[in-house]
C-alpha cells in the first residue's frame, strides 16, 4: 500500500509520491494506491480509513483523507483497508515564500540587430515555481545603458505569474557588455549581455527546435505541445545579422519539410502540420511518433533535426471489484455478459459506475468484450473477446469460468473503452425451474367480453380439464368461438408452454361456475314475451341468443326459450320451457 498527498497520477511513468504539506494548505488529501503482482496500480482511497496519530501537527479526515495542517512537524497517519493497516508519515512544512530569481543563463550574447527575449523564473525555498502576491519585480540596467534597453522595467506581483518575460533591445551599431539586475526587494539576480556588431550573412541559424513534444497540453512546463522555428541569418562569428526570416505558406525564403513514423514504422501524414505563425514556422503534430524536420533556405539545407511526440495525458483506469463470483440462473443463461455485469463493482476515479447494457448516462458502463475459459463446454464454451451475448447450451449443470479480461465502454455516444485484466474465477450454475402460473383474467361479459386478458404467445390454454392444450396465437386471445365448449366442470386452464429446456409452467385455473336456474314469471304474449329483464336473453333455435328488454321484449310470432345471461365466469342459466308468442 502506497500513498501521495498531491493528487498526482500514480500510474504515470514519472510519478513521484509527495509526502509534504505546507502549513497553509487546506486542500491536500491522501490518495491511497495499491500495486498488484503485475505492477498495475489502482486507487483504493474510497475503501480506506484514516487516523492522524499526531493531531497537534495535522488532522486527517477519517473518511476522505483530507489533511488540515496545524503546525510544522511530522504527523504519522494510520491508513486502514479492511484488516490491513499501515502507518505513514506526513511532513507539515513552512509555507512557500520567495527565495530566488532564476535565469536560464547568467550570460548571453546577442546581435546589435535583433531583440532578445529572456525569462525570469520566481522560485520558493523548496525550489518550486512560486507566484508572489505582493511587491514588484524590477529590471534595472546597471551598466551599458547606451547599448541596450529592457522592458518591462517593473512588473507588479499579484499572484498571477511565476515567470516574467523580458525583451532586451540592442542599439544598432553599438557593441559591448551590459548588465541587468532583476530584483524583488533584496532577492536579486544579474544577467550579463554581450552585444556584438553583426557582419554580413555567412550562414543561417535555427532557433526554437524542441526534442520532445507532448500532446498533453497540461504538461507544457515539461514539454510543449508544439514548436515554432525561427531562421536567422548569421555572420562568420555566429552573430545574427537581422530579424528572423519571414515564413509564409507560399513565397517563403525558406521551407520546412516534416516527416513522421508511428511506433510500428508506418508513415504519419504531416500535411498541414507546418503553418505560418507570426511570421515563423509553427510545427504542431497530432499523432504520437518520431519525426524529422529539414529546413532549407532556397536549396541550401541549413538544419536537420529529429524529435518525438509523446502523450502523457493521464488516463484514469477503472478499478473493478467482484461483488459476487456466483452466477446462478434458471432454465439457461442466455447472456453471460449481462450476468457478469451484475456481479461487478466498477469505479472510475471518484465515480462508481452503473452497469447498463445500453448506457444512457456519463457514469453508465457496459461490458463490450469478455474473455474466459470454461471447464464445461456443454454448458458454455470458452470465448476470447466475445463481443455479443454468449449463448449457453440449453442444459442443466455447473461450469467454472476463469475470466481473464473484460473490456468496458463508459458513457454514451462515443464511449471511452478500457481493457481490464480481471483474472477471477466465477461459477455458473443453471437449474431447472417450473415457470409460475400466469395471471390472466376472463369474463363472459363486459368491455373485454370473451377475451383471455393477459395471455401471450408464450402461453397455452385448455378447456377440457387439461387433457388437450392449444397455443395462444395472439395477445389477449378471444375464446368467443369456443363458448359452447366451456363447462363448469372443466374450467379454463392457462400455463406457460414448454420451450427448449424450459418446462411447462404451473397451471392457472379460471373457475367457471354453472349457470343459474331458468327464470320464472316469463310468459309468451301477443308479439311479445312478458316478465323479462335486461339480465335475460332469448332464442328461437337454442343457438343464437338475443338480449331481452325490461318488462317485456317485442318479438315475432313463434316459439322461444329465455335464460339468464352469462356474467363474469358464470355460465348462462338454464332455459325456460318453450314459450309460444301469438300473432294476434
Amino acid at each position: 500500500m502506497n500513498y501521495t498527498v498531491d493528487g498526482a497520477d500514480f500510474t504515470a511513468a514519472n510519478f513521484e509520491a509527495v509526502t509534504t504539506v505546507q502549513k497553509a494548505d487546506s486542500l491536500s488529501s491522501i490518495t491511497v494506491y495499491v500495486e498488484d503482482q503485475f505492477g498495475d496500480k489502482s486507487d483504493w482511497t474510497s475503501n480506506a480509513k484514516f487516523e492522524s496519530l499526531n493531531k497537534e501537527v495535522a488532522l486527517v479526515d477519517q473518511n476522505t483523507g483530507t489533511i488540515t495542517p496545524i503546525k510544522e512537524g511530522t504527523a504519522d497517519v494510520r491508513i486502514t483497508i479492511g484488516d490491513f493497516s499501515v502507518v505513514r508519515p506526513i511532513q507539515v512544512v513552512a509555507d512557500s515564500e520567495l527565495a530566488t530569481l532564476n535565469l536560464e543563463k547568467a550570460s548571453i550574447e546577442i546581435s546589435d540587430q535583433v531583440n532578445q527575449s529572456v525569462d525570469v523564473v520566481i522560485k520558493d525555498q523548496y525550489g518550486s515555481k512560486f507566484k508572489p502576491t505582493t511587491g514588484s519585480l524590477t529590471a534595472t540596467i546597471k551598466s551599458g545603458s547606451n547599448i541596450i534597453g529592457v522592458t518591462p522595467a517593473t512588473a507588479a506581483l499579484n499572484g498571477s505569474f511565476d515567470t516574467q518575460a523580458y525583451t532586451i533591445t540592442p542599439v544598432s551599431g553599438k557593441e559591448g557588455t551590459a548588465t541587468i539586475e532583476f530584483a524583488v526587494g533584496d532577492v536579486k539576480t544579474t544577467l550579463t549581455v554581450n552585444v556584438k556588431k553583426a557582419g554580413v550573412i555567412d550562414s543561417y541559424a535555427v532557433e526554437g527546435f524542441k526534442a520532445t513534444l507532448d500532446k498533453n497540453i497540461s504538461n507544457v512546463e515539461k514539454n510543449p505541445a508544439d514548436m515554432t522555428l525561427k531562421v536567422f541569418g548569421v555572420d562568420a562569428n555566429g552573430v545574427k545579422t537581422g530579424t528572423a526570416l519571414v515564413y509564409a505558406a507560399s513565397s517563403s525564403p525558406y521551407t520546412v519539410e516534416l516527416k513522421g513514423k508511428d511506433k510500428d514504422g508506418i508513415d504519419i501524414s504531416t500535411t498541414g502540420l507546418v503553418t505560418a505563425s507570426s511570421g515563423n514556422a509553427k510545427i504542431a503534430p497530432t499523432a504520437v511518433g518520431t519525426y524529422t524536420v529539414t529546413v532549407k533556405v532556397g536549396s541550401l539545407t541549413v538544419y536537420n533535426g529529429a524529435f518525438v511526440v509523446v502523450d502523457t495525458t493521464v488516463v484514469v483506469k477503472p478499478v473493478v471489484t467482484v461483488k459476487n463470483s456466483k452466477i446462478e440462473a434458471e432454465n439457461a443463461v442466455a447472456d453471460i455478459i449481462a450476468a457478469l455485469g451484475a456481479k461487478l463493482e466498477v469505479k472510475l476515479g471518484s465515480d462508481t459506475l452503473n452497469y447498463n447494457g445500453t448506457p444512457s448516462a456519463a457514469t453508465d458502463y457496459k461490458i463490450s468484450k469478455v474473455s474466459f475459459v470454461s471447464d464445461n463446454s456443454d454448458l458454455i464454451a470458452s470465448a476470447t473477446n466475445a463481443t455479443n451475448a454468449t449463448t449457453m447450451s440449453l442444459k442443466i449443470g455447473t461450469a467454472t469460468l476463469v475470466i481473464s479480461k473484460i473490456e468496458i465502454a463508459v458513457g454514451t455516444g462515443t464511449p471511452t473503452t478500457h481493457t481490464v485484466d480481471l483474472n477471477e474465477i466465477f461459477t455458473v450454475t443453471v437449474t431447472q425451474k417450473t415457470p409460475a402460473a400466469p395471471a390472466t383474467t376472463f369474463a363472459f361479459d363486459g368491455i373485454n367480453k370473451n377475451k383471455l386478458m393477459g395471455a401471450t404467445t408464450a402461453h397455452e390454454y385448455s378447456i377440457d380439464g387439461g387433457e388437450n392444450w392449444a397455443t395462444i396465437t395472439s395477445v389477449d386471445e378471444s375464446l368467443a368461438s369456443l363458448l359452447a365448449s366451456i363447462t363448469a366442470d372443466k374450467d379454463i386452464k392457462v400455463r406457460v408452454k414448454a420451450e427448449g429446456m424450459v418446462p411447462v409452467g404451473a397451471i392457472q385455473t379460471l373457475d367457471v361456475l354453472a349457470g343459474p336456474a331458468a327464470p320464472t314469471g316469463v310468459e309468451g304474449g301477443v308479439l311479445k314475451i312478458t316478465g323479462t329483464t335486461t339480465a335475460m336473453e332469448y332464442s328461437s333455435d337454442g343457438n343464437t341468443w338475443i338480449d331481452c328488454s325490461d318488462a317485456e321484449t317485442i318479438v315475432t310470432a313463434g316459439d322461444y326459450t329465455v335464460r339468464l345471461k352469462a356474467t363474469g365466469l358464470t355460465l348462462p342459466g338454464e332455459p325456460t320451457t318453450e314459450l309460444t308468442v301469438a300473432a294476434s
